[in-house]
């Protein structure tokens, strides 16, 4: 039975989400403590902003997508009102940004405890490098730039990791590499068909998680290792003694296949991969379907920007 919803807090939460300080205000608290950490021992001329507040700064420019001269009057604006007089000029906020490495750039907001066992829910999607429209693609023949974002998405619907790539490469290829900075943290994966790979498995085995990941129809038993285990639950094959053919040619069928597999889906709640969906589907409603950086290092910073946002939103009102 589903729980009844409590509407004026749902609304009072959508209504938070709106408030530009939310996203402001705790780089604007800490930026002293920040300051005294950046500046010691540092040589030359002393850093006059936290990088918390030039992320933050940056970061309203990607969801509001402004200019940095219109990002300079918005964060004056909202940081007189926090009580801080001196703010960085665009100028600060773009070369601040250009240097910054993208591995001191956080945007979980929510970092995992050690020890701490979540369910993970993995996938990759497209975004456009270039937003000229469909009419401009079609009658011109411009050719479209794609990037492809593979994210992993908590149960509350908040960005993990994320790694950005080029079109050309596949979902399976950057599994490791996606998950690697919370292996430890992964009780269940979830994934859809690409990432049904041997190697997928074998790290479910090395790492104690439950991989959920559906197998090819067609996939036999002569894979081996984990894969095979996987092939022989989803699928409800006999073992023993009894020889593959005798099970494939006579009582093994697609029909059988796809029945006994939707039994194992609903058992191992692998409905919980369409969390990364729905977290895609607000990413590109609130941000588009588009990045408006030109530079590889900046893309990746935007969409790093981007995320932090998000993150707010889902933490600090759910």
């Amino acid at each position: 039975m589903i729980e009844s919803r409590d509407w004026k807090e749902y609304n009072n939460r959508l209504v938070k989400r709106g408030e530009i300080t939310l996203y402001v205000e705790p780089s604007v608290l800490k930026q002293d403590e920040e300051l005294k950490c950046m500046n010691k021992g540092k040589r030359g001329k002393p850093y006059t902003y936290g990088t918390g507040l030039i992320f933050a700064s940056f970061a309203l420019k990607c969801f509001l997508r402004l200019g940095y001269r219109e990002t300079e009057g918005l964060i004056r604006d909202i940081t007189r009102r926090l009580g801080l007089q001196s703010v960085p000029n665009f100028r600060t906020i773009w070369d601040r940004i250009n240097a910054m490495k993208k591995e001191d750039i956080k945007f979980n907001v929510t970092p995992l405890k050690p020890g701490e066992k979540i369910e993970v829910s993995i996938d990759a999607t497209g975004l456009k490098r270039i937003n000229d429209g469909e009419y401009r693609s079609t009658k011109y023949g411009k050719k479209k730039g794609w990037i492809k974002m593979h994210l992993s998405v908590g149960m509350n619907g908040a960005a993990i990791t994320e790694i950005t790539t080029t079109d050309k490469i596949g979902d399976p290829t950057m599994f490791k590499r996606l998950v690697k900075p919370i292996e430890n943290n992964i009780s269940q994966l979830d994934a859809d068909g690409a990432y049904d790979t041997k190697g997928s498995f074998e790290w479910g085995k090395e790492h104690d998680a439950v991989c959920a990941i559906p197998v090819q129809i067609n996939s036999t038993r002569k894979c081996g290792g984990e894969r095979k285990k996987a092939v022989i639950e989803q699928f409800h094959l006999p073992t023993g003694r009894r020889s593959h053919a005798h099970i494939r040619y006579q009582n093994d069928t697609e029909k059988r296949r796809h029945r006994w597999q939707k039994i194992w889906k609903k058992k191992i709640g692998y409905g919980h991969r369409w969390m990364v969906e729905g977290t895609y589907g607000k990413f590109k409603g609130m941000f588009g379907e588009y990045v408006f950086s030109k530079k590889w290092r900046m893309i990746e910073k935007e969409i790093y920007a981007k995320l932090y946002v998000y993150n707010r939103t889902i933490v600090e009102t759910f």
